[in-house]
Parts: structure tokens; sequence; C-alpha cells
């Protein structure tokens, strides 16, 4: 059996923008998505996408069946050691002592956090110079992309601690050990921080918790049993909560009390994107059984298709990218422009020097320019209209390993060596407002 890709429109309600956390970035408004467009989305309740299984997620969350709160705390302890900085000519490589790869950075006033895998420790450094500003070294390792408001930063590790932390300075405000692995970065809405991460629920199929809690003091305020790791970032507006997991499923929750509102197990294979339209995502179709029951399918359409194992990952699609009227996509290494409205093809464009880079979102938009990671390690920039590379920015420390970030005419990039490495020479001025943030965050989910 083979598996196929698909890109699928589901409508669900749109994600707004609130204060810009800049750890993607986002297009300019599309002009059918402004004040006084209309809204064509119909209510999300009557839209049923893939195997409903809400009343069976309610089951599993029914009263006396919660997830326990968190009782242990992680530490981190202020390290003095500053990053080795190499100058380039249009920015500079700050190498992260012990990690393998890096997330997606964070930017916020003015300070670049990150952090890598196969280290403890978290930093902070001049968005400009690259020049350290504080360290942490922390009781687990692997940080994940900080999500950032009102001047504090939170992040995951891999095991198995969420950290709040003070981003002027590394002052450490709150954590709690919740559990390994935590692979997907938090998103702050508001006055709160919304997570996942595994749970010891073994008799039940949902294993995982999406938990909620106080940004400023840590208090937990809600815990809800989803089904399996959330893929990439939740993603919060208008008081809910949408979350895609590893397993496959669309998860809407209520914000304030993490009550189950519809729960979708459609096989999404990426993380979402929204418009006014709906929302956009990697799918991945249930697999063909054989010609035989294909060609009959008019006669029997029960037999068209096989069900999927629901205990089954699915495999990790590029996030799509929405530029305006355009839906951009990754298929096999082809660039794909589409019109989101119509579905008409618009342009494909293989670059032929490089290919997009195999991480969750290679594409990102900024300045009015489609910006795509590479597997060489650069960045390139694609006309709209027509696809072409018009311009290379080379990064110089290696293969990327996360999403970049474009912020006021810097392209900042986690690699596969272990380090952050910038660029300054853009053609875009002041580019960034972040509205896609994992989300990203919105991360990762807001066009």
């Amino acid at each position: 059996m083979t598996r196929s890709v698909a890109l699928l429109l589901v409508q669900l309600p749109l994600f707004a923008c609130t204060e810009p956390v800049l750890s993607k970035t986002s297009p300019p408004d599309d002009p059918e998505t402004t004040a006084g467009s209309i809204d064509r989305r119909p209510p999300a309740g009557r839209i049923v996408s893939g195997n409903d299984i809400t009343e069976l997620s309610r089951e599993q969350n029914a009263k006396g069946r919660e997830p326990d709160p968190p009782t242990r705390r992680g530490t981190a302890s202020r390290i003095t050691r500053k990053l080795a900085v190499k100058r380039t000519e249009d920015g500079f490589v700050a190498k992260l002592p012990n990690a393998r790869t890096v997330p997606t950075p964070a930017y916020h006033e003015g300070r670049i956090l990150t952090g890598g895998f196969g280290a403890y420790d978290m930093y902070a450094m001049n968005a400009r110079t690259g020049s350290s500003e504080w360290g942490l070294r922390l009781s687990d390792d692997g940080p994940t992309d900080p999500a950032c408001r009102d001047g504090i930063c939170v992040f995951n590790t891999y095991s198995c601690t969420t950290f709040a932390v003070e981003a002027a300075t590394g002052k450490p405000l709150w954590s709690w050990y919740l559990g390994s692995p935590q692979l997907a970065t938090p998103v702050i809405d508001g006055n709160f921080v919304y997570t996942s991460y595994p749970g010891s629920n073994a008799s039940s199929e949902a294993r995982y918790v999406l938990g909620a809690f106080d940004l400023k003091t840590g208090k937990p305020s809600w815990r809800t049993w989803i089904d399996q790791e959330v893929n990439s970032t939740p993603v919060v507006h208008a008081g809910k909560v949408y979350v895609a997991t590893k397993l496959g499923t669309l998860y809407e929750l209520a914000a304030k009390d993490g009550r189950v509102l519809s729960a979708q197990r459609n096989r999404i294979a990426s993380p979402p994107v929204l418009t006014m339209d709906g929302v956009f995502f990697g799918h991945e179709e249930l697999p063909k059984e054989n010609r035989m029951i294909q060609s009959s399918a008019l006669l029997l359409p029960a037999l068209e298709t096989v069900a999927a194992n629901p205990n089954e990952m699915v495999k990790p699609k590029p996030r799509p990218l929405v530029a305006q009227h355009r839906l951009i996509t990754i298929d096999n290494g082809m660039v794909v422009a589409t019109n989101r409205h119509s579905g008409r093809r618009l342009w494909q464009a293989q670059p032929s020097d490089d290919t997009p880079a195999d991480i969750s979102a290679p594409l990102i938009y900024a300045g009015n320019s489609i910006l795509m990671a590479t597997r060489s390690g650069n960045v390139v920039r694609l006309e709209q209209d027509t696809g072409e590379v018009s311009q290379t920015f080379h990064l110089g420390a290696g293969a990327i390993a996360s999403q970049p970030i474009a912020v006021d005419g810097w392209i900042y990039a986690g690699t596969m060596s272990g380090s952050i490495s910038t660029t300054s020479r853009s053609i875009f001025p002041r580019a960034g407002c972040g509205c896609n943030a994992r989300p990203p965050p919105r991360r990762g989910a807001v066009n």
C-alpha cells in the first residue's frame, strides 16, 4: 500500500494575530481577510472532516478522570560561559556549546533566545552582534524554541520540563517537570501558557496532556487528555485552543477550562494554517487497497479505501504557506503555488541548484517575499508570480535544522551543527511581524 499527500481545506474559525511573537514571520494583510471583508466560514460544528471522536474524547476527560496536576519543579542556574561568535561579512555565526541541532530561535526585545538539542543550556544574545547577554544551565536537556510575551519567555525541554524566564535578565520565574518527551513549542495567549506533555494514563488511548498555566506564576489552570504529542504547537484564538497531534487528530478545546468542543481524527500531517476561509494543512490520505477495489469505487464505495490504524503516527508534511491569495506547498522537492480560493495552479518551480530543507516549515513570508530554507544551508528568495530564485542568502554554517525567522531585515536560522547563523543582506526592510508565530504562535499556524 502507498500513501499520498493532499492539501485539505477545513472550515474552522480564524486565528487572528495578537501581540507579535517574533519566532516566525507572516505575510502582510490579505485584502480578503482584513476588516470589512465577508466571512464565508460556516460554524465549525457543522463541519465533519474525518472520524469524529468528540464523544470519545469527552468520555476520556469525564469528571474524575482528569490528569493529575504537576508536583515537581525543574531548576535553572546562571552560567557565565560566553558563546563563541564568528563575524561574517553580513552577520555572525554563534556556536552553542555541546548542542547538536538548534530549533527555531525566538526574537524578543532586541534579543535572540535559543538553546540546542543535546545541551542543557539556554542563551540570550544581542540580535545584531551575537554578543552574549545571559546563559542558564537547566536541569533537563534539549530546549525547544521559546514563546515570548511581555518580557517573559517560556520553553519546553526534551526531558522533561517547562521553564519561564525573564527575557532581559534570564531570571528563572517558574518551572514544572511534566514528562518526557516534550517536543512541541508552548504558546502564550493573554495571561496563560498552553503546552503539551506525556501523561500516565496507561489504560486509555489518550496518553498525552494539554495543559494551561498562568504566564507569570506558573499556577496550573486546567489539563485535558489528548491522544498524542502536539505537532509543532498549540494555537489559541477567541477563547479556543486548537491542536493537531502526531496521530493525525485535530482538537478544538475551550481555552478557559479545556473542555473538548470537537475532535476529528482526520490524518492531519502538518501544523495548520488558517485564513478567513478556513484552515489549510498537509493531509495523509487513506491508502487504496488495490486496483480492483479502486475500479469498483462506483459500485462498491464502501470498499474504496481501508481504515487507517488509529495508533499509527502520521508522516509529517511541510507546513503550507499562505502568501496573500497564494497557497505555497512542497511536493517531492517541487515548490507549488496555487490560488487558495479556486485551487488553480499558478506556478511550480524546482530550484536548479538546491532543494527545500527537510524541516517542518521550510517556507516563510516576509517583506512581500517568499523565502525558502534549502538543504545546502542557504535561504533563497522566490519571486511570488513565477517561483524563480531571485536572490540567495548564504548563512555559512551548514544545514538548517529548523524554520528560519526574519526580523527587521535580518534572517536567523538554527543549524544542524549547533549554531545560530545570521545574515543582514536582505531585500526586505523591517520584515517579520511574527503573526505566524510556531507558530509560531499562534506559532507556525497563523497567516
